[in-house]
């Protein structure tokens, strides 16, 4: 099910020059201006390797600016241009379609699986 829909989603985005994955990037960014790049990995859970790639397209592609943090030099402050924040909304309008179709699709069982998808992660995510 997470695979299909990852791919319906994509379907929605695939005219708009970004992978699906950094919608969820650019949003974190946006509710977070000067998050850094070691906090913005941890909350989406992407390793560096994976990230760093992903954050330097995001940048040539005018979405986003790395800047040097004013105390750690090391570190990267991370904040959206204006045409990432139109990329966003673009992309937010395409999640809420994404949305109300599987809405219609799991119908009044919503708050079920939901419950149920939230249970499965909280279980595996604990240690053995």
């Amino acid at each position: 099910a997470h695979g299909a829909s990852l791919l319906a989603f994509a379907q929605l985005t695939e005219d708009r020059g970004l992978r699906p994955s950094y919608y969820a990037l650019l949003q974190v960014i946006s509710d977070n201006p000067g998050v850094s790049q070691t906090a913005l990995s941890r909350t989406v859970g992407l390793d560096k390797t994976t990230l760093t790639p992903a954050l330097a397209q995001m940048e040539r592609a005018g979405l986003i600016i790395r800047a040097r943090h004013p105390v750690d030099g090391r570190s990267r402050m991370l904040r959206l241009t204006a045409k990432g924040e139109r990329k966003l909304a673009d992309l937010a309008a395409c999640a809420k379609r994404h949305d109300a179709r599987l809405d219609q699709i799991v119908g009044s069982d919503k708050d079920t699986l939901v419950r149920l998808l939230q249970e499965i992660t909280i279980a595996l995510a604990r240690k053995s």
